[in-house]
């Protein structure tokens, strides 16, 4: 079976045997107890990295999503930070006949799906071909991705394939030469065949599983065929079907061809089987391939139908922020539910199928009645009536109280100080713009302004808590006669927006409207705001920043003049509010009037959203802040306690929480020794969550912080200290 997202790592072992018509001269899975494998050169020609082995064991442990292409092992090139790939894997020697045509196949893969904008970070590897073991020998290319084949975020494994006639009669080696950039992501390889180049149809192939005359064979979630390969096969047509032979255009033929050893297909319950894999190849396929047989399982028993539990039937005002559950029973048998879900009666929606018996909903409106119900199914066995007669309701809440800021005549003032908005409750002034090529619902929100001291230009930074969608938009004039200036919506769910306003007037008060783009109840949301970029002494023309395939963060930043500027104070926060400095880069001229460029390379980040501003320190002491850079957080793959501030703390801890789902969370403070001093339970959503636990009353000491899931998983543990 073709299992996706395999490394590229360059092991071979030489071999020679026949397959059908076919000799193969070379193979290799890197499945070998030695890498590189006996008689390979590897090479590394400049000052990246090097070719490597990696397993599907490490890569589990790693947290990455891949596994071999078949087997265990791959070859794998990891990219280097700053300096650019040449590294070659050489294989042994292979004697080749001068005239006679030969063929290789490999298959290939990346891995820059790990980060963010895939296509930013295409791979290069080509294959050659030489008379020696060395670099400088390996003069001829043979297949090259940097041509007409591209290597951008490749997410099945593909096979490149070439054939070469040699024009003497010698010993060859072939080398596999990555060429990357710096600062990529994974080139992945595994699976190498080089033979003599068919001339005739292949032969027939063995089948592996299910054995044959198989009793019993697991149908649910389908059925695996597995046969022996045959290297000069390109192809194979699966016959399969209910009678002996089994033919074209049976009931269960699978129909087409498939290039790989295996075949998923959904099979009936109790029903004997025929099947056989008739490879091919452009001369053709072989004759009298005898098909195998195998009997299915038979069909489990329904089971029952699951009964509510949460909500119960009929409740009122039931809290959907930030999320709602939905709990039924366990039904005896069900390896798996269907929730129907609606706001009629009966219920239409099919939300999904779960094995969980609880599941989080969010985007429910206030104020709604929604009926539900749950299908169990054992395999793929569904439960008897469908189960309607076990529908129940509630009702949501209704909304609350529109917040303070609810209209522009009650806007509240900003400041480069951070203060928190929330748009829960808060109601239409206008109606939605377009911005960002996208118009908003804008059915809450609320207001802000400011009125800067001098010309020039300011820049509002929203940061949302969880996974909201702000809209932020900047107007002139009075809340009676507003005029639109601009308006930011550049990132989705979970993201900070940052609206640039220019060639402001001192002395005129802005105003600045906050709503969530969409109009469920989930999404309206919490969310802390500033202003900052009126007043800076020194002309920065830009800060941003990114986080780099190795996860640490780069930092640039410019300026067109600069007036006795002793530096840049590097600031970093975890919340947004609370920021400490973590390196400072002096000016490169304290005083300029031409354009001075600046990084800065945050090497021990956080895995969380993370916030940046640049603190600009006069000579004379005096000091600035820039905007703020949001960096977004790692996806979660596991629920962790991705930090504790302040610490040591006096009265409040805070803490942030990333979980990979939406998921009722405990966190338990303990000693040193173990002893449980105090717990608390949120309701957690899927990325980062804020949290606070009043440690007044804890003595002065050390203390151990970690966070509990609902299916029993531990977060790594943080410490804190008590002050």
């Amino acid at each position: 079976m073709v299992k996706i997202y395999k490394l590229f790592c360059c092991v071979l072992l030489v071999c020679i045997f026949r397959t059908g018509n076919s000799q193969v001269l070379l193979s290799e899975s890197f499945e070998g107890a030695t890498f590189p494998p006996t008689g390979w050169t590897r090479i590394n020609a400049g000052t990246g990295n090097n070719w490597g082995r990696v397993s599907n064991t490490q890569f589990s442990n790693a947290g990455l999503p891949f596994t071999a292409h078949d087997g265990s092992n791959v070859m794998l090139y990891s990219f280097n930070s700053t300096n650019n790939a040449n590294a070659w894997m050489i294989t042994a020697g292979v004697a080749l006949t001068a005239g006679k045509s030969y063929t290789m196949s490999f298959y290939y893969t990346t891995a820059a799906e790990l980060f963010e904008g895939d296509d930013i970070y295409p791979e290069k590897m080509k294959v050659t071909v030489g008379g020696a073991a060395t670099i400088n020998a390996q003069t001829t290319t043979l297949w090259d991705n940097n041509g007409d084949i591209d290597l951008f975020n490749t997410v099945d494994w593909e096979k490149g394939t070439f054939t070469y006639t040699p024009a003497t009669t010698g010993t060859f080696y072939f080398g596999f030469n990555c060429y990357s950039d710096k600062d990529m992501g994974y080139m992945l390889v595994d699976d190498l065949t080089f033979q003599v180049t068919p001339t005739s149809a292949p032969s027939c192939v063995a089948a592996i599983k299910p054995a044959n005359n198989a009793a019993n064979v697991e149908t649910y979630p389908f059925t695996t065929l597995k046969w022996t390969k045959n290297a000069t096969a390109d192809a194979y047509r699966i016959y399969i079907s209910t009678s002996n032979p089994p033919l074209a255009g049976d009931t269960l033929d699978a129909g087409g061809t498939v290039t790989e050893d295996s075949l998923d297909i959904l099979l009936p319950y109790s029903t004997k089987i025929y099947w056989y894999a008739l490879p091919i190849n452009k001369f053709g396929s072989p004759t009298g391939c005898k098909a195998d047989s195998f009997t299915t399982r038979a069909a489990p028993p329904a089971p029952a139908c699951a009964v509510n539990a949460s909500p119960a039937n009929n409740a009122t005002g039931v809290s959907a922020l930030p999320y709602l559950d939905l709990t039924w029973k366990k039904s005896n048998l069900a390896t798996d539910y269907m929730l129907v879900f609606g706001a009629t009666n009966p219920p239409t929606d099919t939300l999904g199928f779960f094995t969980d018996t609880t599941v989080s909903l969010t985007n429910l409106q206030y104020n709604t009645k929604y009926y539900w119900y749950v299908v169990p199914f054992n395999n793929d066995v569904i439960a008897p009536g469908g189960c309607t007669s076990s529908i129940t309701s509630f009702t949501t809440q209704s909304p609350p109280a529109p917040p303070a800021n609810d209209n522009c005549n009650s806007a509240v003032a900003l400041t480069p100080n951070y203060i928190t908005g929330i748009t829960a409750g808060a109601t239409q002034t206008l109606p939605a713009d377009s911005c960002s090529g996208d118009k908003g619902v804008a059915d809450d929100d609320i207001w802000y302004k400011f009125t800067p001291t001098n010309n020039g230009n300011a820049t509002i930074n929203v940061i949302p808590y969880g996974n909201f969608d702000f809209v932020v938009q900047g107007y002139s004039g009075s809340c009676g006669s507003l005029n639109k200036l601009t308006c930011r919506d550049a990132v989705g769910l979970g993201g900070a927006e940052t609206l640039t306003l220019l060639n402001l007037v001192g002395g005129q008060t802005y105003y600045i409207r906050v709503f969530t783009y969409r109009d469920s109840l989930q999404n309206t949301g919490s969310f802390i705001i500033n202003v900052s970029g009126t007043a800076l002494p020194v002309s920065l023309t830009s800060f941003t920043g990114k986080r780099l395939p190795s996860n640490n963060v780069e930092l640039l930043w410019s300026t067109a003049s600069e007036l006795n500027n002793k530096g840049f104070d590097i600031q970093r926060s975890i919340d947004g509010i609370s920021y400490s400095s973590i390196g400072f880069i002096d000016s490169k001229s304290s005083n300029s009037s031409s354009t001075l460029t600046y990084d800065f390379v945050d090497a021990a980040p956080v895995s969380s959203t993370t916030y940046y501003r640049l603190q600009q320190v006069d000579k004379d002491g005096k000091t600035s802040l820039s905007n703020v850079v949001v960096i977004d957080g790692i996806k979660s793959t596991q629920l962790e306690v991705a930090s504790v501030y302040p610490n040591p703390a006096t009265s409040e801890l805070n803490i942030i929480i990333t979980s990979p789902d939406n998921d009722n969370v405990t966190l338990v403070v303990t000693d040193i020794t173990g002893k449980t001093i105090t717990t608390k339970a949120i309701k957690a959503i899927a990325g980062n969550n804020k949290t606070t636990i009043n440690v007044n009353s804890l003595a002065k000491g050390s203390y151990l912080i970690k966070a509990l899931c609902t299916k029993g998983c531990n977060s790594p543990v943080k410490k804190f200290v008590k002050d």
